[in-house]
């Protein structure tokens, strides 16, 4: 492999590192760059924690802000089928007959309706 005489001149008596291409880098240039990536690499593995600590709280604000825009707009109607067999407990209910109620009804879910106004 035939080398340049500038470069094979400069190679052994500089204190910069060469590169693959063998050409001479400032040694200034490579510890700049050193300390700058390693800064950033800390950067953004912090703002990576930083995001997945913060996503199931995202995700399920964003999936809340999604369904109440969904049903904003439409009625219960709208949303369920004709076939749909809804139960809503009041809070006033003793849970084991509520309990009874969705279980012969096949429920296995059911909204809390407060009857009375509540008083902070």
């Amino acid at each position: 492999m035939d080398v340049p005489r500038s470069i094979a001149a400069s190679g052994s008596s500089s204190n910069a590192p060469t590169t693959a291409t063998n050409v001479d880098i400032p040694a200034a240039f490579v510890s700049g760059f050193q300390a700058t990536s390693s800064r950033t690499r800390q950067g953004t593995r912090a703002r990576r924690e930083r995001e997945k600590s913060a996503r199931p709280k995202d995700k399920h604000l964003l999936a809340l802000r999604s369904i109440r825009d969904f049903l904003r707009g439409r009625s219960s109607y709208d949303v369920l089928p004709v076939s749909f067999r809804l139960i809503v407990l009041d809070t006033k209910l003793v849970v084991k007959p509520a309990l009874e109620v969705m279980w012969h009804a096949g429920v296995v879910s059911a909204p809390l309706w407060q009857s009375t106004p509540h008083h902070l």
